[in-house]
């Protein structure tokens, strides 16, 4: 029921609710012999599911507190006009150890880096984190071309309705519509 670990590490309770890294002292880390190896806790990465217009994909699932490189990649995918609004990651669960001073308590928000458009990284903090984003609906701010249906060849009609030629000046009916051609 109790591990009892080493080095800087307390003891306590295993929890199935969590994930550990383990790392044993010596050569074989069994059930037998786990009390003589070292208890590394791992954060588990949350994506909220309440997310709409939009997905959010970690790289990983789970990122050991030790293990080396805790930078986690997040690949943003707006649907069809839509783009992200904002992106946030707040810790849900401090990984300290029980009695040690946590650096952050849970419902901290962790800083998130853009690299572009579609990706962002954070820093995983000792404990779990669930990452949350908003999609918001694109709108449009300028035009950037006006397409318009131009027939070189259409008929054009004077104001009294007789079909007249291309160098005709003054008011005309073209594709059903008034224009002045000068």
């Amino acid at each position: 029921d109790y591990i009892n670990a080493v080095g800087n590490y307390a003891s306590g309770t295993v929890s199935l609710n969590r994930t550990f890294a383990i790392e044993s002292t010596s050569t074989l880390a069994t059930v037998d012999n786990i009390a003589s190896a070292m208890i590394r806790p791992a954060g588990l990465i949350s994506i909220n599911a309440d997310i709409e217009n939009g997905t959010i994909v970690a790289d990983k699932d789970v990122c050991n507190f030790y293990a080396g490189n805790r930078q986690v990649t997040l690949t943003v995918t707006p649907v069809e006009n839509y783009k992200l609004d904002k992106i946030s990651v707040t810790l849900e669960q401090d990984g300290n150890a029980q009695g040690a001073p946590a650096m952050r308590r849970a419902g901290a928000e962790i800083a998130v880096t853009k690299v572009d458009d579609t990706t962002y990284t954070f820093e995983m903090p000792d404990g779990d984190v669930t990452v949350s984003a908003t999609f918001a609906k694109e709108v449009p701010t300028s035009i950037d071309s006006i397409d318009a249906d131009s027939d070189n060849n259409a008929v054009r009609y004077n104001i009294n309705g007789q079909r007249v030629s291309g160098d005709y000046r003054g008011i005309v009916i073209e594709n059903g519509k008034k224009r002045v051609v000068r």
